[in-house]
């Protein structure tokens, strides 16, 4: 059984750990309003990569650009480790940590893995919240392409887009 005094210092340095959680998410999820408000109504969704060596450098944050960029591979985590191995020249991000604003797709988390990021996801569920106002609030998007028409365009979003997967 622990003593008083480890017990105390295994509850503050809990207490660190979420402290720092929560500004990595918060940064996670900035990232996620910066991707609707800057890119002409992008998806919402931001990630954080955070070399893991107890200094918290923020290797790279990013939000999602699939349409901004054209990509459809240009999910916030891809962006992030990309910016992120081309910051340390290197192909493996071991040591480094990811946190996300919503729950990565399977192909995001195969790349998290490639990458060999520590397995442990931060992820926050407050993205939902910006994803569903993203879908009831025409203004928050950008323009329709040409000649769509606002009811085929949200009858084609809700067969092929889950938000859960991006």
């Amino acid at each position: 059984m622990e003593s008083p005094p480890d017990q105390a210092a295994a509850a503050a340095a809990r207490q660190d750990k979420e402290q720092r959680d929560y500004r990595l998410i918060a940064k996670a999820v900035d990232e996620a309003y910066r991707a609707v408000e800057c890119d002409g109504g992008g998806y919402p969704f931001g990630a954080v990569v955070v070399h893991g060596g107890g200094d918290d450098e923020v290797v790279s944050s990013s939000h999602n650009s699939v349409r901004k960029d054209a990509d459809p591979s240009a999910h916030a985590e891809v962006t992030a480790i990309r910016q992120a191995c081309k910051k340390l020249g290197k192909t493996s991000l071991a040591g480094c940590e990811i946190y996300t604003s919503c729950e990565p797709c399977p192909m995001c988390l195969g790349l998290i893995r490639l990458a060999k990021i520590k397995s442990e996801l931060k992820v926050t569920t407050v993205c939902n919240d910006v994803y569903r106002r993203w879908c009831t609030e025409p203004s928050r998007r950008s323009p329709l392409p040409p000649g769509s028409t606002a009811s085929s365009q949200r009858s084609s979003e809700s067969t092929t887009r889950n938000p859960a997967w991006r």
